[in-house]
């Protein structure tokens, strides 16, 4: 059990580095066929991880990242209460972890 729940935090700590480090940013550059002066087009130079994006794009409330951030924090750091995206998050460390391991054997028969 207490390698379980270990490998449970260890995901959760994992996804939330990945969400700390990898943030959407967008900046204006100039659009390459111009319909008028001065027109801009955004371009994404970093992207938030795949899996916060699948997680974003699939729900129908548009999820508050800082939430989202301090409910992942909390799992991470042990605590399991009170949090506004709980089974969210859990189900997608949940899904992290079973996809790894469906990975590794995969590998390992390979």
């Amino acid at each position: 059990m207490g390698s379980n729940l270990n490998n449970f935090l260890q995901k959760a700590k994992d996804l939330l580095t990945g969400l700390e480090t990898q943030s959407l940013e967008v900046i204006l550059v100039d659009a390459p066929e111009p319909n008028f002066e001065g027109h801009k087009i955004r371009l994404a130079v970093n992207r938030n991880p795949q899996w916060y994006s699948n997680y974003y794009y699939s729900r129908h409330a548009t999820p508050q990242k800082s939430e989202f951030l301090k409910a992942l924090r909390n799992i991470a750091n042990g605590i399991f209460k009170d949090l506004t995206y709980y089974n969210e998050i859990t189900d997608l460390i949940l899904d992290q972890i079973k996809n790894e391991q469906s990975n590794n054997i995969y590998k390992q028969t390979a």
